[in-house]
């Protein structure tokens, strides 16, 4: 079975696009998760270290949620390098085939899709979260993704809409004020593939 896992921010925005109206695609969900402590391990607050510039601040925070030794002294530094990552996505990829579950794709974003055949879906997504916090994927990944994803930190609503733009899905007339107030729309169909090339990637990087 073929399972799709998205990043919050993405799922925000995705809510965002139906809201205007745009055309959706289907994706799957996943399924209620079996009860784990996320929590375990983590640090406490008098031993996360005073981080500096500009992602200080999501620095720390990753840093608080980190559950291994390993995670705190990739992040400690306040800079995650490739080798970093990458250790960090081979990881990810080990733990969770050893169980049961393979990771087909990791996009510039984090969302990810992967399958299983031997295990229920539940089962499938309780690996990948244990994998993700073992892996230091959860913690690592993550601001490694939105570094990647968005290095200058630009505002996000305004980096998706000026893609959105440029390949001439949301008409040039529609404004980050529409863009934004459609997020309280109830309508939440999923967004199309192009639309999706923009939230995952709205520079176009990869």
């Amino acid at each position: 079975m073929l399972n799709k896992r998205t990043t919050r921010p993405v799922l925000t925005i995705m809510l965002t696009l139906a809201a205007l109206g745009l055309p959706a695609c289907s994706t799957a969900t996943p399924s209620p998760l079996p009860s784990i402590d996320r929590t375990e391990g983590r640090p406490a607050e008098a031993d996360i270290p005073e981080f500096t510039g500009s992602w200080a601040e999501d620095f720390r925070e990753q840093y608080r949620l980190t559950t291994t030794d390993k995670a705190r002294a990739m992040l400690s530094d306040g800079v995650v390098t490739a080798a970093e990552y990458a250790e960090v996505r081979e990881s990810l990829l080990r733990c969770a085939a050893e169980r049961g579950v393979t990771i087909e794709a990791i996009r510039i974003d984090g969302s990810r899709e992967f399958s299983f055949e031997t295990i229920t879906s539940d089962e499938a997504n309780d690996v990948m979260n244990r994998c993700e916090d073992e892996s230091g994927d959860s913690t690592v990944g993550t601001l490694w993704y939105w570094m990647q994803r968005n290095p200058a930190q630009l505002d996000e609503d305004e980096l998706v809409l000026s893609c959105l733009h440029r390949i001439g899905v949301v008409d040039q007339g529609v404004t980050i004020d529409q863009y934004r107030a459609g997020r309280q729309d109830p309508a939440r169909p999923l967004p199309s593939k192009r639309e999706m090339a923009c939230i995952r990637d709205p520079n176009g990087t990869k």
